[in-house]
């Protein structure tokens, strides 16, 4: 987990969350509980298994086989931008609970895949900071 931003308000984690063992995101809450900030989680869908490929090789994002071979799969382009986005939609469920908010990007300026993303809460909202 990286940390990209610390302040009196909030603390932020990037887009590593799609890799890290949610065991680990709460192991590092329990660490910083005692700072009684909220941690906002960051949500990059993936576009391609080169973009996957790219994230762990040249980013250093530690990316699991799991979700680079699920990315491989995809015989199209738009394949893979739905693939990108319901790992995406997986990881909001997995952390919604633990963390206070999302930040949902938009790769490569594609704002309606961050808009897919969030349309798998429903009527349910993140909790508010």
């Amino acid at each position: 987990m990286k940390l990209l931003s610390r302040s009196p308000a909030f603390l932020f984690l990037t887009h590593n969350l799609r890799a890290v063992s949610y065991t680990h995101l709460d192991v590092y809450k329990r660490q910083i509980e005692h700072c009684r900030i909220p941690v906002i989680a960051g949500i990059w869908p993936l576009v391609s298994a080169r973009n996957a490929e790219f994230m762990k090789n040249e980013l250093r994002v530690s990316v699991p086989d799991e979700i680079l071979n699920r990315m491989a799969k995809a015989a199209s382009p738009e394949a893979a931008r739905e693939e990108g986005v319901a790992i995406a939609r997986e990881m909001l469920a997995a952390v919604r609970e633990r963390v206070q908010g999302a930040q949902i990007s938009a790769p490569q300026g594609r704002y309606s895949s961050a808009v897919d993303v969030l349309e798998a809460l429903g009527s349910k909202r993140l909790p508010s900071v």
